[in-house]
């Protein structure tokens, strides 16, 4: 039998209480498109050896990156 500590109990109910989805849904079709947009250039790059895809890769990179950064922003703002 596993024992549960009050402790887990409560970060359990802190997480039910806050709704993830009001803040990253809008953004996860946009996250997919890019993380697709990664895999279309990187096929095309060993296809076509083109060094601009794996500029184009770096930049959907960095534009996820600032994304998510903005996500957890907005999130810890209103989470407090």
């Amino acid at each position: 039998m596993v024992e549960i500590k009050e402790q887990s109990w409560a970060k359990m109910n802190e997480l039910e209480l806050k709704n993830w989805d009001d803040y990253r849904k809008p953004y996860a079709s946009v996250i997919k498109n890019l993380l697709n947009n990664i895999d279309i250039c990187s096929r095309r790059y060993i296809e076509e050896d083109e060094k601009g895809y794996l500029v184009q890769i770096d930049k959907y990179k960095k534009e996820i990156e600032e994304l998510k950064a903005h996500i957890k922003k907005e999130e810890n703002i209103d989470n407090g």
